[in-house]
């Protein structure tokens, strides 16, 4: 794999998080704004609020790809709540994101937007769940017209 498509493809990672398999985007998107918006996954314990701010050690992963590694770093401001970069392992860069939608849920959470570069702005959708110090989810990243999901995996550092 060349390692621009790696970096293009781990850069769009931002929505860091999607709880549905192969549909189409707009299907994705649709079906990840339900789930956060559902209440717990029939436990009994309250939500836990979740903190989206921070820096995260990340991977991605998926079936056609090498894993993909990184830190994302999520700040409150901008127009959407939230502002961010995004830097990928063995790449000596940090793109800044503008963030079009980030919301929480309790420990869920929907965060989109495109990453910044030279060659273009990629888009991204981030759907996952965030407990303690931990986030899980997928990643729909919008590489030459073609979605491409991603299992996420993060760490607050």
């Amino acid at each position: 794999m060349k390692p621009l498509y790696s970096y293009l493809i781990v850069i769009v990672f931002l929505n860091f998080m999607v709880d549905s398999g192969c549909v189409s985007q707009k299907a994705r998107t649709a079906s990840a704004t339900n789930q956060a918006e559902a209440p717990g996954s029939g436990n009994s314990q309250p939500a836990e609020h979740a903190e989206l701010s921070g820096t995260w050690e990340y991977t991605m992963t998926n079936e056609q790809q090498e894993p993909v590694t990184g830190l994302l770093t999520i700040q409150r401001g901008g127009n959407a709540g939230y502002t961010g970069s995004i830097t990928l392992n063995g790449m000596r860069s940090e793109n800044e994101m503008a963030i079009k939608k980030a919301q929480l849920n309790g420990s869920n959470f929907i965060y989109e937007g495109e990453v910044i570069t030279p060659e273009g702005n990629i888009p991204f959708t981030l759907i996952g769940t965030i407990q303690g110090r931990n986030m899980t989810g997928q990643n729909t990243v919008v590489y030459r017209s073609q979605p491409v999901l991603w299992q996420v995996k993060a760490t607050r550092k």
